[in-house]
């Protein structure tokens, strides 16, 4: 299973990426660990100069952060942003990658 991520505000465009907020949820049985930090995260994307900026305090037991975006690179096109949750972070074992957003160029006026 794979964790569940969502975005505020949704749908994700280049116009709302820098501060949008994900929020992962980790599968069924899984929860995260103490000292979850942005290292924890990697963002799957081909979207460059997007990075997480922050991460809610998440305490050992907990099933959901919430990550904070900052954006300021060039956009190209339409892109998808997924979450690797690192293996260290939670109590499963090895990588967890969630399901992939869109993000969209934001459209003219």
């Amino acid at each position: 299973m794979r964790p569940i991520l969502a975005a505020q505000p949704s749908p994700l465009t280049e116009a709302n990426l820098d501060g949008a907020t994900l929020t992962v949820t980790l599968p069924s049985g899984t929860t995260f660990e103490s000292g979850v930090s942005a290292s924890s995260f990697d963002l799957v994307t081909g979207i460059h100069d997007v990075s997480v900026a922050q991460v809610s305090s998440v305490s050992s037991g907990d099933t959901t952060a919430q990550l904070t975006l900052t954006f300021s690179g060039d956009f190209i096109g339409a892109e998808t942003l997924a979450v690797r949750v690192l293996t260290a972070a939670h109590s499963g074992c090895g990588d967890l990658i969630s399901a992939a957003l869109c993000v969209s160029r934001t459209p003219p006026g």
